[in-house]
């Protein structure tokens, strides 16, 4: 009966260490998993296999001004790349720019209306924004020149030409208020 009883004992040491033994090869498994994870991030091969955040410099960005309709311009980002990316970030971040390439002081820039969140660009197809401020009037602060353009708020800003019917233009802001929509597919 003792032997018995030893073999049972001796059978269920041999499971526990096998058991603790996959317990631990799944762990590091799963860790394996979040250091491949982290990797295809930061490479920017996107979350779970999917299309990757659109990097700033494969956006090309625009700023028309509107000559008719409720809004007094747009921002577009155009995906000048070879495969889709993500659009991460609900809003453009912007900043209007004077002559000297510096911002204009003292204007709050607002949230309009969302737009679509996350938004997967194809190659060649476009994301847009409004925008929208006072351009006449008598409470004028600045001429604006350019625009710095954020795609994120982390990535460093690029100066976009306002332009009018295919051509350079500068513009007044009245007011010391731009809003700004969120991003929608263009």
């Amino acid at each position: 009966m003792r032997l018995h009883t030893t073999g049972k004992a001796l059978l269920a040491a041999a499971v526990c260490v096998v058991s603790l033994s996959a317990c631990g090869n799944a762990q590091q498994s799963s860790n394996s998993l979040q250091v491949d994870n982290a990797a295809n991030e930061s490479s920017g091969q996107g979350r779970s296999g999917g299309p990757a955040d659109c990097a700033a410099d494969q956006l090309k960005p625009s700023f028309v001004l509107s000559t008719t309709g409720s809004a007094a311009g747009y921002v577009s980002v155009t995906n000048e790349g070879s495969e889709p990316c993500v659009l991460d970030s609900d809003y453009p971040t912007i900043e209007f720019l004077n002559r000297d390439a510096q911002p204009v002081e003292d204007v709050t820039y607002l949230q309009g209306e969302p737009g679509t969140h996350p938004l997967t660009l194809a190659p060649g197809e476009v994301a847009a924004a409004e925008l929208d401020w006072k351009d006449m009037g008598d409470d004028c602060v600045a001429r604006v020149w350019a625009m710095g353009l954020k795609v994120r708020p982390d990535d460093p800003a690029e100066s976009v030409d306002p332009m009018l019917n295919d051509k350079p233009w500068v513009f007044d802001l009245c007011g010391n208020e731009v809003t700004a929509d969120g991003w929608r597919r263009g």
